[in-house]
């Protein structure tokens, strides 16, 4: 796994790779084999922990592979607590504008500022406010770093993340 030594956010790949693998067998779907446009080798890196997808990514294997975003997040960080993002006021949005209001969310209910939970995070803290806008398509790695940091299961910060 790149970009980590955090034994945590490794384990957190595992378990990504481990329920993308399971719910392409579920489908009947051959190593690697999930969709257009998504490479074998790529898809096999994921599933075994050696790459870190990117949200726009996981949104596509997880609309090829006919199951909701969350569920490939299952048995990732602390238990679910009925944490629900509230649904946004000016309609549907995109994946990463979706993900970005989430995040917002989030770090309100956390009473952090961007540059508070960039530091927790150990990101940048101009990284936040792209994320928020839903201007930049983040790695799973960031995304397991921003939920540690919010002490959220990663599935509360995908809420309505669809294609």
């Amino acid at each position: 796994m790149r970009h980590t030594d955090n034994p945590l956010h490794i384990e957190h790949s595992r378990k990504l790779g481990e329920n993308i693998r399971a719910a392409r067998v579920r489908k009947d779907l051959p190593d690697g084999k999930i969709g257009q446009g998504l490479d074998p080798k790529s898809i096999k890196s994921i599933e075994n922990a050696e790459r870190s997808p990117r949200l726009l990514t996981l949104v596509k294997i997880s609309g090829e592979l006919a199951v909701e975003l969350e569920s490939l997040f299952e048995g990732i960080g602390p238990e679910e607590d009925g944490l629900e993002p509230p649904e946004p006021a000016d309609g549907p949005l995109g994946p990463l504008e979706r993900f970005g209001a989430n995040l917002k969310w989030a770090r309100t209910q956390a009473g952090l500022t961007q540059e508070e939970l960039a530091l927790q995070a150990g990101v940048d803290r101009a990284a936040i406010g792209e994320f928020e806008r839903g201007s930049v398509n983040l790695e799973a790695l960031t995304l397991f770093k921003l939920a540690h940091a919010l002490k959220l299961p990663p599935r509360v910060l995908l809420r309505g993340v669809r294609k």
